[in-house]
Parts: structure tokens; sequence; C-alpha cells
């Protein structure tokens, strides 16, 4: 799916996020994150993937795309 107008632009940068590994590294488990800078972006994509989620619904209207995994991501 594109979103925008122009074809010849293909990404966008929204930011950057600093972050730290906290704690003992688990072969078994994700290592948790101390995010140093970029908070407030993680909060307006993470508003942004559940608003698109609840956007989407029950429906699926790409192969793969679909609430669960979007919420998943």
């Amino acid at each position: 799916m594109r979103v925008g107008s122009k074809d010849d632009v293909t990404g966008h940068f929204v930011g950057s996020v600093a972050y730290i590994e906290k704690g003992v590294y688990q072969v078994s488990s994700q290592t948790p994150l101390l995010v140093i800078d970029g908070h407030q972006l993680l909060t307006t994509i993470t508003l942004l993937l559940e608003a698109l989620a609840r956007h989407v619904g029950e429906s699926e209207p790409l192969d793969g795309f679909s609430a669960k995994k979007i919420r998943n991501y």
C-alpha cells in the first residue's frame, strides 16, 4: 500500500530513537530496552498503528494484513 501522492518519494524519515539494552541478554526472550530519546515518536507510532488496526477491524484488505498482525508487529 502506498501513502502519499508523489510516486518518486519512496519513504519518509519520521525521526530516530536512542536506546540501550537493559539487563542480561537472554537467548530465549527479547532483551528489554531503555529508551533515552524518542518517547514521543514511539507513542505517536503506537497510536497510529492502533488506529490503523481499529480501522482494518475484522477485514483483511491485503493478504497477511490484519488488525492482529498490526498489533503483534
